[in-house]
């Protein structure tokens, strides 16, 4: 399948034709207690952006979310919550708008929380339009010569795209569940080691009282 792509996109590279340009960048990071994490991105004109985001662990997994655009203006700013362990509960949340020019855009995150961490993935998404080289004739190729492969194009990329976002969704599910196990297991640990220390405590005041018992005097008794 990845040669096929590959040859399909040497194809289209080849001949005059307006086609959209994909680019993605990801990233995880964690967002210390009280500290706001800031990130740029140089956005070309013309461009359809999506920002994906979502908070892998740690406490609510809230975040407050902010977007500048190349003014400074704030674009967005919310504070979202998502929830990994309902089938019904948000997993994710997508902010869509449109790069009219060549811009840099600003995204923040930030936590409200004192002393809880958060880990949070965000992928950076945008498509625009770009003019491939000149053929031999120096004329442009019909839409009509190009379609079948710009649809196949398509098509595996949306594929793909449909892959990436399953794979990060399950890489999310395995993060949470790995630490609600974790949780309990340190949880049970910590039960048991006081529910041992419980009962050797008990055990050894009744052995010093039935100790004392014996050792009593008739008359004291």
């Amino acid at each position: 399948v990845m040669k096929l792509f590959l040859l399909a996109f040497l194809l289209l590279s080849l001949i005059n034709v307006s086609t959209p340009l994909e680019y993605a960048h990801a990233l995880t990071l964690q967002v210390e207690p009280q500290v706001e994490e800031c990130f740029y991105e140089d956005i070309p004109a013309n461009s359809d952006v999506e920002l994906t985001l979502t908070v892998i662990r740690g406490g609510l997994l809230d975040i407050r979310l902010r977007i500048e655009g190349p003014d400074g203006s704030v674009m967005y700013e919310d504070l979202l919550f998502f929830d990994h362990e309902s089938a019904n509960g948000k997993q994710d949340h997508t902010q869509s708008w449109k790069a009219n020019k060549d811009s840099t855009y600003k995204f923040c995150y930030n936590k409200m929380s004192r002393y809880t961490a958060k880990v949070v993935d965000f992928e950076v998404y945008y498509h625009t339009q770009d003019t491939a080289i000149k053929g031999d004739k120096n004329e442009p190729a019909s839409a009509e010569d190009v379609k079948t492969i710009e649809t196949s194009v398509h098509r595996m990329t949306s594929s793909f795209d449909h892959v990436e976002r399953e794979l990060n969704y399950l890489k999310f599910r395995e993060s949470r569940h790995r630490e609600t196990a974790d949780s309990t297991a340190a949880r049970i640990f910590w039960y048991s080691l006081l529910e041992t220390f419980l009962l050797v405590s008990v055990s050894l005041s009744q052995a010093f009282y039935l100790k004392r018992a014996f050792d009593m005097k008739p008359g004291r008794a």
